[in-house]
């Protein structure tokens, strides 16, 4: 029976990782399994202006092909084809028990636990009645779904020559038309590449082609009305004596900062009233073109099968045993283990990932899902006049108690 998922079997190239730089370089494929021979795709850096983000540039003089006309400067997800999916046969899950702890067991670890702990005396780890020990698995369920999700928008960057890939060169393929690979499978990674045919020039917006942009600082005045040493008044603060008509006065110093005008040359522009354009970076011309971000990410979800009042994060903290490990394009619901709630969350988070890939549009290329035993075993004890219980969880033997009887504070026992 065939089935609709998003997104199985793309054989794919390796690129780098990370946010763009800030130039563009050619991508050089290495010749292996997963390579796309002839691709000449790159990394392409991001350079949008802020006046750009708030739409201060008419993206439809760029003259974009029909694939790409709606986009604008923030990502869009693009939805990946549908594929047509053979269910595999299902299969029986085969599963491993484990060995559960004896008395002696119990005791040895309930002394060396409380010896790390300088308030609880010891005595009544030796001497309590250990009255019965009940064994279990505790089951720590995890499924990963390994996803790739494609975003598209416009971003420039300054044009300082070159060739020009436009739709000249050919039709612009669509987002999920572009071969590109994973480095390695379920390890999260993100790529940035340009779409070919989709290049174009354009004037600078901010600079309407100048190449410079008035100075924010003196606001295109060149000199500040005021110097910031002196406050406009063309002296300083130090002071020197003279004699005029035999008096001795005393003079300021003229202001070192403006050499006594009150004003000075705006640092910023250095008295021009102007600056490169940030957003060309004075070539005074951008290339367009359209990015393809893609982004290869791990969907984990998980779920522990825990019978006992131990608090279930405590099993995924602790090793167990792994009992059960598959890896397939699309893996089946565990159906046949003893604990029905194990089956059913299988089920349960299985059919959830596949709905939040169609709702996400992304596509999923590879799942696992993992089995862990923990083996827990709940302690009910009596000493003197008191009883409870504690729990020894986990392949390292770790315990949670709640309420041990002999504890000691300060040198005071408490009984």
């Amino acid at each position: 029976m065939a089935s609709f998922v998003h997104g199985l079997g793309i054989d794919i190239t390796t690129t780098t990782t990370g946010q763009p730089n800030h130039a563009s370089t050619d991508s050089n494929f290495e010749d292996d399994d997963n390579s796309n021979h002839g691709s000449n795709y790159y990394i392409a850096m991001e350079n949008v202006d802020v006046d750009v983000a708030n739409g201060n540039s008419d993206l439809s003089e760029l003259g974009t092909p029909p694939e790409y006309e709606s986009l604008g400067y923030t990502d869009s997800t693009v939805p990946p084809p549908q594929v047509s999916v053979q269910q595999p046969q299902l299969q029986e899950h085969r599963f491993t028990e484990l060995p559960y702890l004896s008395e002696h067991n119990v005791r040895t670890v309930l002394i060396d636990y409380v010896a790390d702990h300088f308030c609880y005396g010891n005595r009544a780890a030796r001497e309590m009645n250990i009255n019965n020990i009940i064994p279990s698995n505790a089951l720590h369920y995890e499924l990963i779904s390994f996803t790739e999700c494609r975003h598209t928008k416009h971003i420039s960057e300054p044009y300082r020559g070159g060739e020009v890939d436009g739709p000249l060169n050919g039709t612009p393929p669509s987002p999920w038309d572009i071969e590109i690979s994973y480095q390695q499978i379920f390890v999260d990674e993100v790529k940035y590449l340009e779409v070919p045919h989709t290049s174009t020039i354009k004037s600078c917006h901010t600079c309407r082609g100048s190449g410079r942009v008035e100075c924010g600082s003196c606001c295109g005045r060149k000199k500040v009305l005021s110097c910031s040493s002196c406050d406009g008044d063309g002296r300083g603060h130090a002071t020197y004596t003279t004699y005029q008509n035999n008096r001795r006065v005393t003079k300021s110093k003229l202001c070192g900062g403006c050499s006594g005008s009150g004003k000075v040359v705006c640092g910023t522009c250095g008295g021009l009233g102007s600056v490169t354009c940030k957003t060309c970076r004075g070539t005074k011309e951008l290339r367009w073109y359209v990015q393809l971000t893609v982004t290869f990410a791990n969907m984990i979800d998980e779920h522990v099968v825990e019978h006992t009042d131990l608090p279930n994060h405590l099993i995924k903290d602790v090793h167990g045993t792994v009992i059960f490990q598959e890896t397939e394009n699309l893996v089946q619901p565990i159906m046949n283990h003893p604990d029905q709630e194990l089956n059913t969350f299988s089920k349960s988070l299985l059919d959830s990932h596949v709905r939040m890939c169609q709702t996400d549009m992304k596509k999923i290329h590879r799942q696992k899902h993992i089995v862990r035993a923990v083996p827990v075993s709940e302690v009910h004890w009596t000493w003197q006049t008191k009883g409870s219980r504690f729990w020894v969880y986990g392949n390292g033997r770790t315990i949670y108690i709640t309420k041990y009887p002999q504890k000691n504070c300060w040198g005071c026992q408490i009984l």
